[in-house]
């Protein structure tokens, strides 16, 4: 097996940069297939972010700090609880 290459943290964070900016534009689409595309997009996204956590990989690391992408690219709104 190979030495880990830093490269791969590139190509890796300029992937998830991609289907960052792709999942938003889709988000915003009022067809079928753009709202397809965002479901896609919010998949990939949400378990990058799971995996980044599980291994302890700051999500700045991987460009998705305070990144949601249940809020940016499927733009759900989550309830406030009452105080």
């Amino acid at each position: 097996m190979s030495e880990r290459n830093p490269d791969y943290l590139v190509i890796l964070e300029e992937v998830l940069l991609a289907a960052r900016q792709n999942g938003i534009e889709a988000g915003f689409g009022a067809g079928e297939t753009d709202r397809g595309r965002a479901f896609a997009y919010h998949d990939v996204l949400s378990v990058a972010i799971e995996q980044a956590q599980l291994l302890g990989v700051p999500l700045s690391d991987i460009g998705l700090a305070d990144f949601d992408p249940d809020r940016e690219v499927l733009h759900v709104k989550v309830k406030q609880r009452a105080a």
